[in-house]
């Protein structure tokens, strides 16, 4: 049965050696509650890489790492989250030679975009790339991983859609889309880390706009800002798990709801049946702002124009 139980491809990057143990049968656990959470549970013994700066050593001070990381999936399929409750703990008794261990640990989220997997196969199947979304957000209690997936996440989309259509580069060019949100517009207590975040991707994309138009990269950059629409992240909202402490501001939050609309994600495709633009050249900067079906949409046209798409 655990053979057959689906499990996420965990792999540890600074990983030097590794081994399971099976003494006196595979040291493996399974446990299916009644919620549905799966816990399984698997003892494993590892050698982590942990490069040390010792200039000031005997007095030195040095922190080792353990990074986890999924090896094929993505963010859309796959997302690790730290235990609330002791997610690392260290054995009673445990020493080191010359070192005094503490017993700390300072929990990060790291999340990484590698361009052997979507960029590259892109890439690989149809000669070049021409457009890039980079559509990320969450909002989550847990802040620092909020502006990881949010931001951070968009920003390092946008250097990888660069490197691989930009002129600079030697390619043709082409356009990037960074889905903002309209909280950048209309601010909620109800969540001020991610109304942060989507102001970091406006202003980041504006940037990056001038640094295309003024490089020469032949790389349109648009920003599309959502206001609220039908999907899991709208429905998080009234949990105190995603929101933390302001989940007490849903009531104001809801009032916008009430006020904007709510659109059912089936009719974005007919809010998109827009009449043909006309040609270029087109300025540097235009925001164009419609009201779909409740909806309210602002399209900020940032950057040159490569090409009609």
């Amino acid at each position: 049965m655990l053979d057959s139980i689906w499990k996420p491809d965990l792999f540890f990057a600074n990983e030097k050696g590794a081994h399971f143990h099976e003494v006196t049968t595979d040291n493996k656990l399974l446990r299916i509650f009644k919620n549905g959470n799966v816990l399984y549970s698997i003892r494993l013994t590892l050698t982590l890489s942990c490069p040390m700066d010792l200039k000031n050593f005997p007095m030195d001070v040095q922190t080792c790492i353990m990074q986890l990381e999924s090896f094929g999936y993505t963010m859309n399929d796959l997302i690790f989250e730290w235990q609330e409750n002791g997610p690392v703990q260290v054995a009673e008794g445990l020493t080191l030679p010359q070192f005094l261990l503490r017993d700390e640990s300072d929990l990060r989220y790291c999340t990484k975009h590698y361009n052997t997997a979507a960029f590259q196969t892109t890439v690989d199947r149809f000669g070049h790339l021409d457009i890039v979304i980079n559509n990320a957000g969450i909002n989550e209690k847990n802040w620092e991983k909020t502006i990881q997936v949010n931001l951070t996440s968009v920003i390092k989309g946008t250097y990888l859609g660069l490197e691989h259509m930009s002129k600079e580069y030697g390619k043709g060019g082409g356009s990037i889309i960074n889905v903002s949100s309209m909280a950048a517009f209309l601010h909620s207590p109800h969540q001020p880390v991610y109304t942060a975040t989507k102001h970091g991707v406006i202003g980041f994309s504006r940037a990056m706009a001038d640094a295309s138009s003024l490089g020469g990269y032949g790389v349109r950059i648009n920003v599309l800002c959502p206001a609220f629409v039908d999907t899991p992240l709208l429905l998080s909202v009234e949990h105190e798990d995603n929101m933390g402490k302001f989940v007490k501001f849903k009531d104001d939050f809801k009032k916008s709801m009430n006020h904007f609309g709510v659109l059912k994600y089936v009719m974005l495709k007919s809010g998109f049946d827009v009449p043909p633009r006309p040609p270029p050249p087109y300025p540097l900067f235009r925001c164009n702002f419609a009201v779909m079906s409740g909806m309210c949409f602002s399209a900020c046209v940032l950057g040159e124009e490569s090409r009609h798409v």
